[in-house]
C-alpha cells in the first residue's frame, strides 16, 4: 500500500478520477422515448397494426412508451391478466390519463 501512495501525483490523481468519470458515463443508458403508433398515435382508426410497428423497433429496459390518442374515441386502461386475455374491460385496474 505504501508504494502506490508515495508513487501517486496530483496528476495521476486528476487522471484516474477523470477515467472513472468518464467510464461511468459511458455504462450510464438511458432509454429512448417511443410514440406508440409514430403519427398515427394510439388509435383504432390507424391502417397499420402495432404488431408491425413494434416489429420496427428494438426496446430496451428503461425505453419510455407514449400513449397518444384522442380521449373522445379510443381510451388506454390497465387491466388484470385474465380480464385482459377474455376482452374484459368492465373491472379495470386503473384508467390511465396519458397526454393527448
Amino acid at each position: 500500500m505504501g508504494f502506490f501512495t508515495k508513487k501517486l501525483t496530483i496528476g495521476m490523481l486528476l487522471y484516474t478520477l477523470m477515467m472513472i468519470e468518464l467510464c461511468s458515463r459511458v455504462v450510464m443508458v438511458t432509454g429512448k422515448e417511443y410514440k406508440v403508433g409514430d403519427s398515427a398515435g394510439w388509435t383504432t382508426k390507424s391502417n397499420s397494426t402495432y404488431l408491425s410497428w413494434a416489429s420496427s423497433k428494438n426496446f430496451r429496459v428503461e425505453d419510455v412508451l407514449w400513449f397518444e390518442y384522442n380521449a373522445t374515441i379510443d381510451n388506454v386502461i390497465r387491466v388484470r391478466y385474465f380480464d385482459f386475455r377474455s376482452c374484459n374491460t368492465s373491472t379495470p385496474i386503473k384508467n390511465i390519463q396519458l397526454r393527448q
